[in-house]
């Protein structure tokens, strides 16, 4: 950071780190660096604000976690405080959507039809077959999400099998999946998949491929304030990041309510699953917890 000519516009550090006082005033000297700590602890930490930092990223970072924390340093100009961004709009496709967990069907419904589209549901790879290999499949749907790990049939054997139909050779399956690591694309890739989405979904990431792999549109419509809720969610809650939690649900309040209260009814025992699991020796179930988990938060 000290030699001559270096430009730096973001510098991201761990709180935690040795020198970090030293490292944050070399950054302070050069012209509009803009700074942001990693840390375990939340936004409001009061601690944070002597370190000198224009922001926090808690960990584990994730892509919706650093797209808020970029938009924030670099776009604060951008909608925000229950504004939506426009929704780019595809009336009359119809997508099918593979997803077992009903907080992420929740999500994925509310986004897809906020782009004016048709959603039907399968909840495993089997349902998904089923709605595929009818003699209609081709022409009634236009795209199929599809979440890669789920029970009965995953995504994986269930993209194999309709990749050997001939009729759906066109159809385009984007992947849904929590792992993000290279070698598990490579191997979509080998299966038949199109493309990728990470979980959980960003709403920007998901207007890309829409637009993508669908007919232009022609027009999208802007965001609209987000309707009044029973119960007002605050500005900060603690450990829980409620701008990367509006951002997923591009501004909508009314869905982040709901999926909040079904988190918390369905997922306080996680920890509790998982550590069971364990103790088992059931390592496949324990997985199956900490991926469904990780696709949520």
């Amino acid at each position: 950071l000290a030699a001559p000519g270096v430009r730096c516009d973001l510098l991201l550090a761990d709180a935690g780190l040795a020198g970090l006082d030293g490292v944050l005033a070399a950054a302070r000297a050069l012209p509009a660096c803009r700074l942001a700590l990693l840390t375990n602890l939340t936004e409001s930490d009061p601690s944070l604000t002597p370190a000198g930092a224009d922001a926090v990223l808690v960990k584990p970072a994730t892509r919706a976690g650093m797209a808020a924390l970029l938009l924030q340093l670099f776009a604060p100009e951008r909608p925000g405080g229950g504004q939506r961004p426009a929704a780019p709009q595809f009336p009359g496709v119809r997508i099918l959507l593979v997803e077992d967990h009903p907080i992420n069907q929740e999500i994925a419904v509310a986004l897809l039809q906020a782009c004016a589209i048709e959603v039907e549901l399968a909840v495993n790879g089997r349902d998904a077959i089923d709605c595929l290999r009818a003699d209609d499949a081709a022409r009634r749907y236009q795209l199929v999400f599809m979440d890669l790990h789920m029970p009965e049939l995953d995504g994986h054997a269930a993209t194999l099998q309709l990749r050997q139909d001939p009729r759906l050779a066109a159809l385009p399956i984007i992947a849904m999946t929590a792992n993000a690591l290279p070698e598990e694309w490579q191997r979509c890739k080998r299966e038949g998949f199109n493309d990728r989405i990470s979980k959980p979904l960003i709403p920007a990431a998901l207007h890309r491929l829409l637009q993508q792999y669908l007919p232009a549109s022609g027009h999208a419509v802007a965001g609209a304030r987000a309707a009044s809720v029973a119960m007002a969610l605050p500005d900060t809650v603690p450990g829980l990041d409620l701008a990367q939690a509006r951002a997923s649900v591009n501004g909508n309040e009314a869905l982040l309510l709901k999926v909040l209260r079904w988190f918390r009814r369905d997922e306080q025992d996680c920890a509790a699953r998982i550590r069971a699991a364990l103790e088992r020796g059931d390592h496949a179930a324990a997985l199956r917890h900490a991926h469904a988990l990780r696709g949520l938060a």
